[in-house]
Formats: structure tokens, C-alpha cells, sequence
């Protein structure tokens, strides 16, 4: 079939693209959803299933199957189309094309043998939900040969998603990512880009929405950027195991989160997920036994049994995020309203000196420092009545952000007993002492 379509720059290099994840990332109206369908259609055509995901139902019947239909009417298909609505899955010449929604990842489990894997709006989705989907791209393809896997996505930015901080890291997650603005879609009048550009007043989402700008950090108000996490790993004064423990209640609601750094890097960060404390005890005693923790500072709600467990083994301290800074300096002890918003501002502190967090080790789950960093980003600040600083609510960041900063708070708790940086002037002072004690021995050794 000879199928010609007038198609934008980046639509043109997303249906001819050969990498394994390909990913549209641009303002609104670009036709993502548009190019998606189609892409999808032509591979149903070639012989092979597909799955298409997207938001929820209403998403799909008000874009994904509007564009489909135009098209299976084009191409004169119609006829050979079948669509079950129970299932949600479309037969074209007995090929498949099945439709999911990030509201049930898991009534997509049972599509199989699925040569592309569609993500429409893919940032309203989480990161986890390739845990579920992966598992289609498996099976043989129409000339029985191994099916060779693709993931197509396409979204506009979205600052509160993980995978916002992925598409900046792409190259790591081996994703190429194609770039649009509305500017760019000569589909468009100009009348209808004026009046999506004058109705929408904050600049910063004008800026993603329109322009498809990815704006990573959480405002004037955010404790630290993106952009301050570094990659190079410098040699660090103290080579101490200082840790972090936040407890979740009963495990049920939020997740056990540990997290321990040495020297200049990351050395553990360990989410636990549903689990007794028995069990997070007897995981960290493993640990201390391979790397000794010279400090663990564990949050003191819902901790009690865990720290009965170590305060015997470990130096350990269970800390309330509502207690003074540990600090004697009284200009600290003003500006700060607790030990949390202390303990948060040395987290960006120890970060921006050098800290790397972005490593790997056997103790750091795959994909949680993703999780830290956006859960730090989109973590903000406010004065309280006496003009100290106090970290928002933990309820207004769950709001934003779906879930509780458990990963953040356990790099907090170990970021609290960790020296920072040395004064240069102090130790040009410390150096000049051990020279003239030098000098001093040499001159008396000397004398003998």
C-alpha cells in the first residue's frame, strides 16, 4: 500500500526512526497522538501486533480512536476492521491492535507477542509500569522470527514527572528523543496558536506547554536543581558510612527507604516496599556488616521496633523531624525552624560541593536516584512567622508528586551527621601548623 502523507520534521524522523525507544517530546498540538496512531496502524499493516496505551478510556475514545478511524477510512480498511470494546482490542487482516490505559497497566498484561510498545502521553505514566509491558514485546513476529521489540512515545513535558528527569538523562536509559513546539506545526493558523498562547498566563507552563520546554527544577522555592547534581566523583575528607533510615507506617502506605553515603558518593539507597521492620533490621545488620556505619540517623516516627533492633549494633539515633538543629551556632538555630529544613538545605549543600548520588552499586535499587532527584527538586521551602525556614508540608509534596518523599528524607536523615566541605582558610591554617611542628622536630632532631 502506497500511503502519502504530508508529515512535519519530527513526525517524519519518528516514523522512520530505527532505535529501539524513540521518544516525541513537545508542546501541544503537534500532532504526538496523530503520528502515533499512524505509526502504529503501519505496523498492524506490516503484519504485527501492537500495544497502545494511554491515559485512561475517555483519553483514547476522544483522541487515539478518532485519528484511527480517519485513517482505516482513508485507506479504505473499514472492512477489514473489527473492534472489540469489551477488550479493547482491534483485528485488522488477524493482526492486533490492542489498546491499555495507565489507570489498569495490568489489563494489558495479556497482550503478547506485540512488536511495538505505544505510549501516548507517556509522562502521565510511571516509570514502573515497564515493569508490566515489557513482557508484550515477546513472541514471534508475521514471518515467525523473533519479534524485535520497539517502544514509541510521545508526551508534552510534565515538571512533576519521573520521567521528565529519564528524557534529560536519555543517553543513560539508551532513549533518543525527538524535540517540537507548537511553532513549528504549520497545520496550525496562526489564530488558533494565538489564543492557546494568550489563555494561558504562568510563563512556566506556557513555556512547557506550548514550547515543549523541560523545566526540571521546582521554582524559586525549590531546595535545589537539576542542574546542581553532579557526576564526578572527587576524593572526600571523611570516609565514614553516614545513613539514613525513613520508616513507612506498617509498610502499607508509603515504603521503608535506607540510605547510606561514604566519602564523596552514594553507597546504598535501598527501598524496601511492603515489609516488617524485622526484616529492614536484619537487611541493614547485613549491610554493617560489609560496609560499618559510623552514624544512622533513622526518623523517629513509626521506628521504634527497628531501632530496639540495631541501637545495640549500630550507632544509631532516632531523630524527630520537629526537634532543634544539633547545631550550637544560635544564627543556625534562627534561621532554621527544625532539623528537618536543617537537614534538607546540608542535603543541598553536600550536593552541590560534590556529593555524587548518581552511581551504581549492588545496595542502590535500579532507578531510585531517578526517584530522589525529583522528589528533592519538588521539594519547597516557605518562612514561618518568625522568618525562619521551614520545609513544606509532607502532605502537600505526596499531593504533587503521588506519593511521599520517603527516598528524599532517608538522604536527609544521612546527609545530617555528614561533615561538609573543610574551610579552605582552616585548613591552610591546619597545614601551616603541621609544617612548623616539622620544622620544629627537625630543628631538635637536629640538636642531637
Amino acid at each position: 500500500m502506497d500511503i502519502k502523507i504530508p508529515l512535519l520534521p519530527v513526525q517524519k524522523d519518528f516514523i522512520t526512526a530505527t532505535e529501539d525507544f524513540v521518544a516525541i517530546v513537545s508542546g501541544r498540538s503537534c500532532g504526538k497522538t496523530w503520528i502515533g496512531v499512524l505509526d502504529a496502524l503501519l505496523e498492524v499493516l506490516k503484519g504485527n501486533n501492537i500495544l497502545y496505551m494511554c491515559q485512561n478510556d475517555g483519553a483514547w475514545y476522544k483522541g487515539g480512536w478518532v485519528h484511527l478511524q480517519k485513517f482505516l477510512r482513508e485507506f479504505k480498511l473499514l472492512e477489514h476492521w473489527s473492534w472489540n470494546s469489551t477488550y479493547k482490542t482491534g483485528t485488522l487482516f488477524g493482526k492486533k491492535f490492542y489498546v491499555g490505559t495507565y489507570e489498569n497497566v495490568d489489563g494489558a498484561r495479556g497482550a503478547t507477542e506485540c512488536s511495538t510498545l505505544y505510549l501516548d502521553e507517556f509522562m502521565l505514566s510511571k516509570p514502573s509500569i515497564m515493569a508490566a509491558l515489557a513482557p508484550c514485546l515477546r513472541g514471534k513476529d508475521a514471518q515467525g522470527n523473533d519479534v524485535n521489540p520497539r517502544i514509541r512515545a510521545f508526551s508534552s513535558p510534565n515538571m512533576e514527572s519521573l520521567w521528565q528527569l529519564m528524557i534529560v538523562e536519555a543517553a543513560k536509559y539508551g532513549i533518543r528523543v525527538l524535540r517540537s513546539k507548537q511553532s513549528d506545526n504549520t497545520f496550525l493558523t496562526e489564530k488558533q496558536k494565538s489564543v492557546m498562547n494568550r489563555y494561558i498566563f504562568d510563563p512556566r507552563l506556557r513555556a512547557q506547554e506550548i514550547d515543549g520546554e523541560i523545566i526540571l527544577d521546582g521554582g524559586q522555592t525549590a531546595i535545589i536543581n537539576v542542574s546542581d547534581f553532579t557526576n564526578v566523583v572527587q576524593l572526600f575528607h571523611d570516609n565514614g558510612v553516614y545513613a539514613g533510615l525513613d520508616m513507612a507506617h506498617k509498610g502499607q502506605r508509603d515504603s521503608h527507604v535506607f540510605c547510606a553515603v561514604q566519602g564523596n558518593r552514594l553507597l546504598a539507597l535501598h527501598e524496601f516496599g511492603t515489609c516488617d521492620h524485622m526484616e529492614v533490621a536484619s537487611w541493614i545488620k547485613r549491610f554493617h556488616e560489609r560496609y560499618p556505619i559510623y552514624k544512622l540517623n533513622i526518623d523517629l516516627a513509626w521506628s521504634e521496633l527497628v531501632y530496639e533492633q540495631l541501637r545495640f549494633t549500630i550507632n544509631c539515633q532516632q531523630r524527630s523531624f520537629a526537634e532543634r538543629p544539633p547545631v550550637e551556632d544560635e544564627k543556625v538555630l534562627l534561621q532554621y525552624a527544625n532539623i528537618r529544613s536543617w537537614g534538607y538545605f546540608r542535603f543541598a549543600q553536600h550536593t552541590r560541593d560534590g556529593l555524587v548520588w548518581d552511581v551504581e552499586s549492588e545496595f542502590i535499587d535500579k532507578g531510585v536516584v531517578s526517584e530522589l532527584k525529583r522528589e528533592a527538586c519538588h521539594t519547597h521551602f516557605l518562612l514561618d512567622r518568625m522568618g525562619r525556614i521551614l520545609i513544606e508540608p509532607k502532605e502537600d509534596i505526596k499531593a504533587r508528586l503521588g506519593r511521599s518523599p520517603d527516598v528524599a528524607d532517608a538522604a536527609m536523615l544521612a546527609c545530617i551527621d555528614r561533615p561538609g566541605l573543610l574551610d579552605p582558610a582552616m585548613v591552610a591554617r591546619e597545614q601551616q601548623a603541621d609544617s612548623r611542628e616539622r620544622d620544629e622536630l627537625e630543628a631538635i632532631m637536629s640538636e642531637d
